[in-house]
């Protein structure tokens, strides 16, 4: 293994390392922080790149503090505990402008607005790896699939710290067939998993945005950031609204239910059926019968609509949108876009195509730190038709 010494770490990339610069050219570092000086070994490559491991910190940046959690270096939830707060949201927000530079071939984009997040118990869902044979309940370890034995998380709502605490319960309970729980903690304190389990959670649980409540299962995709949800679904309102709108990648709702009273009419589109009869029900409960819900696949969907678009919404997996999506949006071309992504290249790539090639600027544009202690991180563009 080769080894490079005294290395400066100059900034942070997307998924989480630091890069820094050696005679054998780019080196990737796990765990530094921007202003480094180190010495490393390395450990293994990422795309043809070396990643090296830290073995000295010759100069610490000022960014460093020591991580409040003792298994952080081990588990692969957080891996930036070890830099301040504020460094983390400033490498966010540079993270998000290379890529919309880089990536996204963008030239000119409006400054982000930034909502920044409470550090710690902020997550309201969560999903646990389980091992019968070894009786561990946790997360994976960095870069493994051993599991990491654990009774609570400093990044979970308390009520998902309640029931790891329930250990011998839980591993009496869910079948050896079990491998993971996916666990969502509503706002009445009752929390969902699935599978059930019998006596600690229940099958569906409600959670408040604002005045609106939302029923999810224990399955349900929602927004996991507590103090940051309402604020990233209604970021948008002050521009939005006209006739017809389409919430692609819908879920339970949680988008159209928020925008829809801006529009005269809207579908949501999910390829779950549970998803969608979840969106049914919080449409009815919040006053939103003028919007529907389908079940598809967004391509399909998409091809069929004939109705002008005044907005279309769209939160896709962290893999972004296919090309078949990007070209279907490009012929109904709707007047504008919103774009929520937990994923700045591929956000950025999608957006470059619609800037570049359709006729689209970006209108206005933001980041919602929705994952403090860790690199991930979600940016929301609204982009119209020039």
């Amino acid at each position: 293994m080769r080894f490079w010494a005294n290395l400066t770490v100059e900034k942070l990339l997307p998924g989480g390392m630091g890069l820094a610069r050696s005679p054998d050219g780019i080196i990737f570092v796990p765990d530094s922080a921007p202003g480094d000086v180190v010495d490393v070994e390395e450990s293994g490559s990422a795309g043809g790149t070396p990643v090296a491991a830290i073995r000295t910190i010759r100069t610490p940046s000022p960014s460093r503090r020591d991580p409040s959690c003792q298994l952080c270096r081990q588990c692969g939830g957080c891996d930036w505990q070890h830099l301040t707060y504020a460094a983390q949201v400033r490498a966010k927000e540079a993270i998000i402008a290379d890529c919309y530079r880089r990536i996204g071939k963008i030239a000119n984009y409006p400054p982000l607005d930034i909502f920044e997040s409470p550090e710690w118990g902020y997550r309201i869902r969560v999903q646990f790896q389980i091992d019968h044979a070894s009786r561990r309940i946790g997360f994976f370890q960095r870069d493994s699939h051993t599991i990491i034995d654990m009774d609570q998380c400093p990044l979970l709502a308390e009520p998902l710290n309640e029931l790891l605490r329930q250990k011998q319960r839980l591993l009496r309970d869910i079948s050896p067939a079990v491998k993971q729980v996916k666990a969502i903690a509503g706002s009445n304190g009752v929390v969902a998993s699935g599978p059930q389990i019998h006596g600690l959670t229940a099958q569906e649980t409600e959670i408040s945005v604002g005045e609106l409540a939302f029923t999810v299962s224990g399955r349900s995709f929602f927004q996991g950031n507590r103090f940051l949800v309402s604020s990233l679904a209604g970021w948008a309102r002050p521009w939005l609204g006209g006739d017809f709108f389409v919430d692609a990648y819908g879920g339970v709702g949680l988008f159209a239910v928020t925008l829809g009273d801006l529009f005269g009419e809207g579908i949501t589109i999910d390829s779950i059926p549970e998803q969608v009869a979840l969106a049914r029900r919080n449409f009815s409960r919040n006053g939103r019968a003028h919007v529907r819900a389908e079940t598809g696949d967004v391509e399909s969907v998409l091809r069929g609509c004939r109705k002008k678009i005044d907005a279309l919404i769209v939160d896709p997996p962290r893999l972004g949108l296919t090309k078949i999506v990007r070209q279907s949006i490009a012929a109904l071309r709707p007047r504008r876009i919103l774009y929520v992504s937990c994923d700045p290249a591929t956000q950025a790539r999608d957006a470059g195509f619609f800037i570049n090639h359709c006729g689209y600027a970006i209108e206005h544009a933001a980041m919602f730190d929705l994952y403090p202690q860790t690199h991930h991180v979600e940016s929301v563009l609204l982009m119209g038709l020039s």
